[in-house]
């Protein structure tokens, strides 16, 4: 009896190992052979695979677990979709972030594109995107009113995993949302002046 407690341990840790890479925005997570002996505790075993095709049986069935013959184990994240994000999706968050920061569309640099596709295919909502650059610019130490005078409204501040959650959490009144485009939007002509 003992045996099948300790396989359901052993898949406890290997889905609690997903779960903080699926939190940290990772839609599959695999582990290699050697990571799941050291993990596991199963090093150097003579039925090591045998091992690993049990605790494989015990993982959430969502999560789509699947052991190829070396010993590598893959798991999906049951609570994002992976599939391609829709262009017009895309479009539309990016030019809600271009209109509300007064870029223009030569500034959508294709690894800013990326970050936006990249939430999109987490399964972030478009409406979650354009409500954390909204949050984003409501934040006027993001808008320039910070000791250095930087606009931090670039996409690396607002599309990136934790800063998302950062922005999702935080419920900017709607005054101080439009209050803080326009100072984004007077930020970034004073900068296109000061290049000429």
């Amino acid at each position: 009896m003992l045996e099948p407690n300790i396989q359901r341990l052993r898949a406890r840790v290997v889905w609690l190992a997903a779960k903080n890479r699926f939190i940290r925005g990772a839609t599959v997570a695999k582990f290699s052979r050697s990571q799941l002996d050291s993990m596991l505790d199963i090093e150097g075993a003579d039925d090591a695979l045998d091992v690993l095709a049990r605790v494989v049986e015990q993982i959430p069935a969502n999560a789509d677990p699947s052991l190829d013959p070396s010993g590598d184990l893959t798991l999906h994240n049951p609570e994002r979709r992976s599939v391609a994000p829709d262009a017009d999706d895309v479009d539309r968050v990016a030019k809600h972030w271009i209109y509300s920061t007064g870029r223009t569309a030569k500034s959508l640099t294709e690894r800013r594109l990326g970050l936006i596709r990249a939430r999109l295919r987490d399964g972030w909502s478009v409406e979650q995107l354009e409500q954390a650059v909204d949050a984003c610019l409501a934040s006027d130490w993001h808008t320039g009113n910070n000791p250095r005078g930087i606009v931090y409204t670039d996409t690396a501040h607002i599309f990136t995993v934790e800063r998302l959650e950062q922005w999702l959490s935080h419920e900017p009144e709607r005054d101080q949302s439009s209050d803080a485009v326009s100072k984004a939007m007077a930020e970034t002509a004073r900068r296109r002046r000061r290049k000429v």
